[in-house]
Parts: structure tokens; sequence; C-alpha cells
């Protein structure tokens, strides 16, 4: 079996077909229950154990009724990321979100009182004027 290597359109590090990762899939099944590891079965086909995994779980994504097309794939890699973050102990995702909803707030309550400085001055000079 021979690795594909494809080319899509603006997005990089894409090497192989989905053929390649469907045959590869197929492969390390029937070598599995062979007994062979993961590791044996990358190495033979010359891809990393981790892509292996990675298709499998986008396999079971589309088994499942998941979401179609690219989308799954990036929600399933951002849904582990965030794990990962949380198992080990950093701040999840949302704190950075936090902080920046916290400035954003604080840059509003300036906003309002440049607002209402400048509209307490336009009421001054429009006396003055009259």
């Amino acid at each position: 079996m021979a690795k594909k290597q494809t080319k899509s359109a603006g997005k990089t590090g894409s090497k192989y077909s989905p053929e390649f990762a469907t045959k590869a899939l197929a492969t390390w099944a029937k070598l599995k229950a062979e007994g062979k590891t993961v590791g044996q079965v990358g190495q033979a086909l010359g891809v990393h154990p981790s892509q292996l995994y990675f298709w499998k779980k986008r396999a079971e994504g589309k088994a499942a009724g998941a979401i179609s097309g690219k989308t799954a794939p990036k929600i399933a890699r951002q849904s582990e990321r965030a794990k990962g973050v949380i198992a080990r102990g950093f701040a999840t995702r949302e704190r950075p979100r936090e902080d920046e909803v916290r400035g954003l707030k604080k840059e509003i309550e300036i906003l309002k009182q440049e607002i209402e400085i400048l509209t307490r001055t336009i009421t001054v000079f429009a006396r003055q004027r009259f």
C-alpha cells in the first residue's frame, strides 16, 4: 500500500489521501487481531501511530453521525486539547476569554465616562454661546 500525496488548496500538512487513511485503518484492524501493536503497524505503513489514532477517531466520529466534513476533526482536536489542559491542571481556555471580557468591560466604563464628560462640556459651551 503506497502513500498518496495530495495537495489541499491553501492547506499544509495533509499528505495522505482519504483512501490511504481508510486502507491503513483496515490494515491496522487486521494486524491488531494478529497481536501487532499500533507502533508496529505504523512503522510498517510508514505512518506515525498518533496519525492512526487520529484517523480512527475521525472514522468513529463519522460513523456515530458526528458533524460531517472538516468540522468534526477540528472539534475533536479542540476538545482533546481542552481535556489535556484540564488534566494537566492548567487554566482552561475560558480563562483568557474571561480576562478579555473583564478588560473590555473596563474599557466600556472608561468610554462611558468620556462620553459623559464630553456631553457636559458641550452643554457648558452651548450655554455660553446663547
